[in-house]
Formats: C-alpha cells, sequence, structure tokens
C-alpha cells in the first residue's frame, strides 16, 4: 500500500522528501481513518490549500498538523451524524484530570449540600449552658441534635 500513496501523491505532483518516514505514517493514517491512498492525497490537498504552503514538497514536519486535519475532519463528520454526541478532547480530560488531582492534593472535600442547610434545624432559647462559660446574651440558642459530617444525631 505504501507504492499506492507514494503513486497517489506523485499523481498530485508532490514530492515526498523523507520518504522512509512520511510513508509509513500515511499508512497509519490511511488504516485508523479507513482512507483509500486517493482519499488521503485529497485530504492532503485541502490541507495544503488551507495552510497555504507553496511548495509541493511535502516534509516530516507538516505530518503532525496533517493528522490534526484529519482528527478534526472526523470529529466533524461524527458531529454531523450524531448532532447531540458530545466529544471531549484531550484538552477536556487533562483538566478533568487536573482537578481531580488538586482537590485530592489540597485534601478539602465538600460537605453534601443538604447537610449546610441549616434554615431546617430547630433551636430553642434555654438559659442553661452547657459549659461553666457564661453566655454572650441572656438567651442561647441550643441544637436538638449533634451535626456530624455523615449525619444527624438526636441525642
Amino acid at each position: 500500500m505504501d507504492a499506492e500513496i507514494k503513486a497517489e501523491f506523485e499523481k498530485g505532483g508532490f514530492i515526498l522528501v523523507q520518504e522512509d518516514e512520511i510513508l509509513p505514517k500515511c499508512l497509519t493514517y490511511c488504516i485508523n481513518y479507513k482512507l483509500s491512498p486517493s482519499d488521503l492525497v485529497a485530504n492532503w490537498e485541502i490541507y495544503y490549500l488551507n495552510r497555504q504552503i507553496n511548495r509541493l514538497k511535502i516534509e516530516k514536519s507538516y505530518m503532525d498538523g496533517f493528522l490534526s486535519h484529519l482528527q478534526n475532519d472526523q470529529k466533524e463528520k461524527i458531529m454531523k451524524e450524531e448532532p447531540n454526541l458530545h466529544v471531549y478532547s484531550s484538552d477536556d480530560i487533562g483538566m478533568l484530570n487536573s482537578d481531580v488531582k488538586d482537590d485530592v492534593k489540597e485534601g478539602s472535600f465538600d460537605t453534601p449540600n443538604h447537610l449546610n442547610d441549616w434554615s431546617s434545624l430547630e433551636f430553642n432559647e434555654t438559659s442553661k449552658s452547657a459549659t461553666s462559660e457564661k453566655p454572650s446574651s441572656s438567651k442561647r440558642l441550643e441544637l436538638n441534635f449533634c451535626m456530624t459530617p455523615f449525619w444527624a444525631k438526636d441525642e
């Protein structure tokens, strides 16, 4: 198949500068993206024109950009077929992974929201004190139960 890929590039007027390094990558692109040699060259022509590359010489340095072009083309085709599908990029996944690591490093995990809702708690006004310290006002609020990070415990 290498020979077919090379023949298609030559038919288009392109010259492979580092043929022994470019052809295996092109073969991999054909296999991974299910492209025929002619489809691969057609995609190269689109990439070549969009990037306004002035030379007909294909160099190894262009291959990473061409791979990105193929990936974006594949992504666009999938998005057209399934419009409600969300495709995660490597940046999205890296961001998600870095957030998890930051939380673990800091050791700060949030309390569930329903445990922070103090509006549902019942308070009793009382004048007795649980400690020997005097309350700051004559009336002291005392909870009917003890709150822990995991559950409410009735006393």
